[in-house]
């Protein structure tokens, strides 16, 4: 499990969130790909996120629960952590933390192992 799938909301992809080491381990350093299926989801809040990261560069992951596994995402220079959350079938959400307000963007998969 060494990548992220983000989407927003409705399901359209945004990009995706590459890790070292891979999520079986308890941290590690991610990069952000933000590269949306339809170009009118460039100019999106959600997208925005993701191309925030991106051009901070690398990122540090770490697990905050393993069942059902949840992820924190901090990113030098910028003030709000992301987070990824998974239920079950390696589908789940992901957002960001606002002070105290949690606020959910879309949809965090898994991809399948091929």
């Amino acid at each position: 499990m060494n990548c992220v799938v983000l989407q927003n909301a409705a399901g359209e992809h945004l990009g995706c969130m590459l890790c070292s080491p891979g999520l079986t381990e308890q941290s590690g350093d991610c990069v952000f790909i933000a590269v949306p299926r339809d170009a009118k989801l460039l100019g999106t809040p959600e997208a925005e996120l993701l191309l925030q990261r991106r051009e901070a560069g690398e990122s540090a992951w770490a697990v905050t629960r393993r069942v059902p596994l949840s992820i924190v995402v901090r990113t030098p220079g910028l003030p709000v952590e992301m987070f990824i959350e998974f239920g079950g079938l390696g589908v789940g959400q992901w957002g960001v933390w606002r002070g105290l307000e949690r606020q959910v963007v879309g949809l965090a998969v898994l991809p399948r192992s091929a």
